[in-house]
């Protein structure tokens, strides 16, 4: 465990966030005015993520931790075993290493892209384990990329990829041309 470790709730109906601090010190912690409600847990720490959430020993639905007037303790299970995508973004046609061009990868954990450097390499790296669909494009907006109607349009909305922990995922792309592009 880190030196500190911060812990969020978020409620479900966006009426407010709650967080709590545990250390290795004393590794327990309470999040004092939580109301009843349904939350998403966040853990915030530099190798860490929030793997399961336990009550009673038994799985909570994720971002569904229900929060009532009884008994609300929780064990939250911690893991460090990221995953990383990389690859080679490569220019349609061609197939060359397309440089400039932009990847993202989007799962239940969010979405994360970057620009690929000269030689269209890319790296994702601390990837929590799971499914997640990814993407490349010669040219697109950062902003354009949270629309569901981009990654369709250039044939990835039903590509998934499984990222397993402490894997290494190589992937090789053709971009995507969107108007203008040509």
């Amino acid at each position: 465990m880190p030196a500190w470790l911060n812990i969020v709730f978020t409620s479900n109906d966006g009426l407010g966030t709650r967080g709590a601090r545990a250390t290795a010190a004393n590794p327990s912690f309470q999040a004092a005015g939580l109301v009843p409600g349904s939350y998403q847990v966040q853990a915030h720490a530099s190798a860490l993520y929030v793997k399961d959430v336990l009550r009673n020993g038994r799985s909570v639905p994720k971002g569904e931790l229900a929060v009532s007037t009884d008994d609300n303790r929780v064990e939250i299970v911690l893991a460090g075993d990221h995953g990383r995508v990389f690859g080679t973004i490569r220019e349609p046609g061609t197939g060359y290493p397309l440089p400039l061009a932009r990847v993202a990868l989007k799962g239940e954990s969010g979405l994360r892209s970057q620009q690929v450097d000269q030689l269209g390499a890319f790296l994702f790296d601390k990837v929590i384990p799971g499914e997640y669909q990814i993407c490349a494009w010669s040219d697109i907006r950062a902003e354009t990329l949270e629309d569901q109607q981009s990654w369709q349009e250039a044939g990835c909305a039903g590509k998934v990829i499984p990222v397993a922990p402490e894997s290494d995922v190589e992937i090789d792309l053709t971009a995507a041309l969107i108007e203008g592009d040509q």
